[in-house]
């Protein structure tokens, strides 16, 4: 369960880095 955790947790970030460099 904790690696399913950290794995959304990464989706989420790598997501808003995404969003960030998309901006750019």
């Amino acid at each position: 369960m904790a690696e399913y955790a950290g794995a959304l947790q990464w989706a989420h970030i790598v997501d808003e880095l995404a969003e960030s460099v998309d901006r750019t």
